[in-house]
């Protein structure tokens, strides 16, 4: 037996194909927006229980301190409410503690501290320990004085700039030519170098993996190792699979990336770059020779226009990255 279709029902029936591959299509991508959105928070989720506990651990250390309100967990600190009452005695107004609204500006005044020392420490700025850090009975003096001191780092180096992620891979290592080159020449590194590279930036641009993560694949991808037998120490940014860096207008313009950095500022915060091609000085018989030593691609963190322009918008990126818990 034989449909025959007018004209009009052919319309129709094309229409409702559309739709119905239109709606699976919906369905499919919702499907994995939604998983990744809850791998993404059962990823955060493990990042704050690992958080408290460690908060936990190191204040367990502190004879008596579970005799102190606390009244906030900021990544791996708590808040306490000795910290708030403190804040107001300096102040000369510890009347102010009765006050609601008062009472919870300081807070957020302590929570945004924390979180610009928290971050500092992480940047290599400064050295937090027990003394001043998730500690009831904190030295107030020491701790004024590093958030000075970061906010004067803040002002001089962070302030105007962009923070980029980047991954590479070294097909050339300066320290010496590896059996690879000598067995396939500099040509067959290169290819393969790029090749792993942009598969890689497939990855990371279609969200299967985060760039720190790709960072690990690459180090631990067999062709790589042969490429770059030495390894990835993360000592320099030409020899790191995956690394991070905060550039500053001065680094900009003085660094032997210059030519790089100043693609890079014309990105916005979540573009991800092209890949480059780098060279490095090689030793060559007593001579220095640029030579093609990496490829190397970049992720915006952070482009500076709208999100580091002041102190306060720094804190508000970092409230959106820390775990903050209200008791």
């Amino acid at each position: 037996m034989f449909v025959i279709f007018t004209m009009k029902e052919k319309k129709d029936f094309t229409i409702v194909g559309i739709l119905v591959v239109i709606i699976m299509g919906a369905g499919f991508g919702l499907s994995y927006y939604l998983g990744k959105r809850e791998q993404k928070q059962q990823e955060t989720q493990v990042a704050a229980e690992e958080n408290k506990a460690w908060a936990d651990a190191e204040l367990a250390k502190i004879p008596g301190s579970e005799n102190f309100t606390k009244i906030a967990l900021v990544g791996k600190e708590y808040i306490f409410e000795d910290d708030i009452q403190a804040y107001f005695a300096r102040q000369g107004n510890l009347n102010d503690f009765e006050d609601v609204k008062k009472k919870e500006d300081a807070i957020e005044l302590e929570v945004s501290k924390s979180l610009i020392l928290q971050e500092a420490n992480t940047l290599g700025w400064i050295k937090l320990d027990s003394s001043c850090f998730n500690n009831p009975k904190k030295d107030y003096e020491q701790r004024g004085k590093l958030v000075v001191q970061v906010q004067l780092k803040f002002e001089e180096d962070y302030q105007g700039s962009f923070e980029y992620e980047a991954n590479s891979i070294v097909f050339n290592p300066t320290l010496r030519k590896t059996e690879y080159i000598e067995e396939y020449g500099l040509e067959a590194a290169k290819s393969l170098a790029l090749q792993k590279l942009e598969s890689i930036r497939e990855r990371v641009v279609s969200g299967e993996v985060n760039i720190k993560e790709a960072g690990e694949i690459i180090e631990n991808d067999s062709d790589v190792q042969m490429l770059n037998p030495d390894g990835y120490d993360l000592t320099s940014v030409s020899s790191g699979a995956y690394f991070t860096e905060v550039v500053s207008p001065e680094l900009t313009s003085t660094s032997r990336f210059s030519d790089i950095y100043e693609e890079l500022e014309d990105l916005n915060t979540g573009d991800t770059s092209k890949i480059y091609l780098v060279k490095s000085n090689h030793n060559i018989n007593g001579q220095t020779e640029d030579q093609d030593t990496f490829y190397v691609y970049y992720h915006i963190v952070n482009s500076g226009r709208g999100g580091y322009s002041n102190l306060n918008d720094w804190i508000q990126g970092l409230k959106s990255r820390y775990n903050i818990i209200y008791y």
